[in-house]
C-alpha cells in the first residue's frame, strides 16, 4: 500500500492531488553478472486473489535448458514462505510475440507449473499479458526487453490473480549487450 501526492502543472499553476494504492519496487540492483552459457531470464510475481503469492525466477541457458540458478518461492497468507529448486517448477512459453521494434520473439504467455507450498504435485498456471506490446526498447541501457502486467489463469481458465512478468534475452544475446 502506497500514498502520496501528484503535482501537476496546471493553466493556473501547479496542483495537487492526493493519491492512495498499490506500489512495486523492482529491487533489482544490476543485470551485468550473467555468467557462460547464460542468455536471459523469466521472472514473475504473483498475487493470487485468495491473499497468497509466488516468485518464479529462471535463468535461461544458450542451449534452451534452466540454470540451477533458478529458483521459486510461494508466500503463504501467514508470511511463510516454502522456496523451490528449478527442478520443482517448469517455465514454458506459448505462442510468440514478435516485436515490430526491436525484432526480438518474445513468448506469447507463459504456462508455469510448480507445486503446492506444501510441496504436493501443484498445478499449471497460464499467465497473459494484458496487451502484447510491453516491450521496453533498450533506449536507456541499450537492451530491449519485455516487462509488463499479467493476469493469471487456472487450469479451468478462471482468472486467479495478477503478475508482473519479466523476460530478458530474446530480443538478442543479453551478455554480448552487457
Amino acid at each position: 500500500a502506497t500514498t502520496g501526492v501528484l503535482r501537476l502543472a496546471g493553466p493556473s499553476g501547479p496542483e495537487e492531488i492526493a493519491v492512495t494504492g498499490e506500489a512495486w519496487l523492482d529491487h533489482e540492483f544490476s543485470s551485468s553478472q550473467l555468467g557462460f552459457g547464460q542468455v536471459g531470464w523469466d521472472w514473475t510475481s504473483i498475487q493470487f486473489f485468495d491473499g497468497r503469492e509466488l516468485m518464479a525466477y529462471r535463468m535461461r541457458r544458450d542451449d534452451g535448458t534452466t540454470d540451477a540458478f533458478s529458483t521459486l518461492a510461494w508466500i503463504g497468507k501467514d508470511g511463510r514462505v516454502s522456496q523451490w529448486g528449478p527442478d520443482r517448477f517448469t517455465w514454458r512459453g506459448e505462442g510468440q510475440w514478435k516485436s515490430p521494434r526491436s525484432g526480438g520473439t518474445y513468448p506469447a504467455a507463459v504456462l508455469l507449473t510448480v507445486p503446492e507450498p506444501d510441496g504436493r504435485p501443484g498445478t499449471t498456471l497460464r499467465i497473459e499479458p494484458l496487451c502484447a506490446d510491453q516491450e521496453l526498447s533498450g533506449g536507456i541501457g541499450g537492451v530491449p526487453y519485455w516487462e509488463g502486467a499479467c493476469r493469471v489463469l487456472d487450469a479451468q481458465g478462471k482468472e486467479i490473480g495478477r503478475a508482473f512478468v519479466e523476460m530478458t534475452g530474446y530480443a538478442g544475446h543479453l551478455r554480448r549487450a552487457l
